[in-house]
């Protein structure tokens, strides 16, 4: 199972490479060999794409699909019931957990460098109101081989208002 669709990105490659024709393909393979650490807008829209998924299966109140969308730490597991447990408050004050253009926008998701292959990243929720009171806040730690493109990278640590 994938969970980033590239086309947009092949896309913006397509359109920013620049030179002959025949060095386009070239460039765009040079790039994909980089370490997913050293492509920050790859890394980024793929750790907005997985915390768009987990906020689509919260919104449905399927918290077992939104479990299988994060890393999960043997230590500390964010399994459907924890999930459950921490999104009850929010269900108890509002009727629903919006999932629309307006609860993915870009400004929504925040990542920030914590060190070397580390970030932490945030991820506003939208109740029906608007307010984004409510956040889901996670880190991202990039092995040092490249991570398995079908695992998600996100761990999440809380989810709060």
């Amino acid at each position: 199972m994938k969970h980033v669709d590239s086309s947009l990105f092949d896309a913006w490659e397509r359109q920013t490479l620049s030179g002959p024709a025949e060095a386009a393909p070239a460039a765009a393979a040079a790039l994909r060999r980089l370490p997913l650490a050293e492509r920050p807008k790859e890394l980024l829209a793929r750790v907005r794409a997985e915390l768009h998924t987990v906020v689509r299966a919260l919104s449905r109140q399927d918290f077992a699909e939104a479990a299988n969308w994060v890393a999960q730490d043997p230590e500390d597991p964010w399994d459907a019931p924890r999930f459950a447990e921490a999104l009850a408050p929010f269900f108890a004050e509002h009727e629903k957990l919006r999932f629309d253009p307006s609860a993915r926008q870009a400004h929504l998701t925040r990542m920030e460098s914590r060190g070397p292959r580390h970030w932490s990243v945030q991820q506003g929720l939208l109740e029906p109101a608007g307010l984004g009171e409510w956040v889901i806040e996670g880190e991202v730690s990039l092995p040092e081989d490249e991570p398995d493109p079908d695992q998600p990278l996100v761990r999440i640590l809380s989810i709060h208002d």
